[in-house]
């Protein structure tokens, strides 16, 4: 995840636009250029130009743009090869329109690295409660998720990590009207988890 700046110069657009460097149009020009980033063969990519913000007022050369962008692979490379496009479309950008720009890194994920021995335990717990009605192991999450880092950590200290996703009731993500029924939906993945603890308590 990025936040990307432009910085111009302000001039009122009918006696003076000459002396005006536009930031808005040079967040524009890079919106447009992320949105057409190719897509690699290596593996799921995406990028999304979430927000825009800029101008001042109707009559002023727009001196200030704010962008907030996101980026995603499958992979870690996947996702650098993103990042490294953003880059140089913000550079040639900054170049086209002379304006300044800063790109702030505001967020990232790892890969979702899992141990197999881990999920066989999770699906045989499952396969033992009456509340879960079928189980799919899933090959790719195309969300970004933060526990990758915590993850990832785990398994660089000799730890064994596993991840389930489970299924709930609800309108959909990013919606204005998005809920999750507590009652119904968190108790599966919270009886889970405790089976799991039991389990590995008792291992010990």
């Amino acid at each position: 995840m990025r936040h990307l700046r432009f910085e111009g110069a302000p001039a009122h657009a009918g006696s003076n636009p000459e002396a005006g460097k536009s930031a808005l149009l040079a967040a524009c020009n890079a919106a447009t250029l992320v949105a057409g980033i190719p897509r690699h063969s290596g593996g799921l990519t995406r990028v999304c130009v979430g927000k825009l913000e800029a101008g001042e007022s109707r009559n002023v050369i727009p001196a200030h743009a704010r962008m907030e962008i996101e980026t995603r692979g499958a992979t870690s490379d996947l996702d650098a090869f993103m990042v490294d496009h953003v880059k140089r479309i913000v550079r040639g950008t900054e170049a086209a329109f002379d304006v300044k720009a800063k790109i702030e890194k505001v967020g990232s994920a790892a890969n979702l690295e899992t141990d197999p021995e881990v999920l066989a335990r999770l699906a045989k717990i499952t396969e033992q409660m009456e509340s879960v009605e079928k189980t799919n192991f899933i090959r790719f999450v195309p969300a970004s998720e933060d526990c990758t880092w915590l993850i990832r950590r785990v398994r660089e200290h000799s730890g064994k990590a596993g991840y389930f996703l489970f299924g709930c009731n609800h309108h959909g993500h990013h919606r204005g009207d998005f809920s999750i029924q507590d009652e119904k939906s968190m108790p599966v993945a919270f009886e889970m988890l405790t089976k799991y603890l039991a389990e590995r308590n008792m291992s010990c």
